[in-house]
């Protein structure tokens, strides 16, 4: 059974919308390095905070260890 989905913040919706967009673009999930460049975060700590919301309101699901690892809801 899949997750709720929980709204998000605006700023979680840049990154979703990012996230989606890219991957429809270039047919792989951005790295991080992508995402805090787009969105001119100034830090690594910021995407990976946007990210874990994101993962925890049930929008994403990251996979550990891998370049890439991520897989937007309604992917899977």
């Amino acid at each position: 059974m899949s997750q709720a989905k929980i709204a998000m913040t605006q700023k979680q919706i840049q990154v979703y919308n990012f996230i989606k967009n890219y991957f429809e673009q270039h047919g792989v999930m951005p790295m991080q390095k992508e995402i805090k460049e787009h969105l001119g975060l100034k830090g690594f700590s910021t995407v990976q905070f946007h990210l874990k919301a994101l993962e925890e309101r049930g929008w994403i699901t990251r996979l550990p260890n891998r370049q890439r690892a991520i897989a937007l809801s309604d992917s899977f």
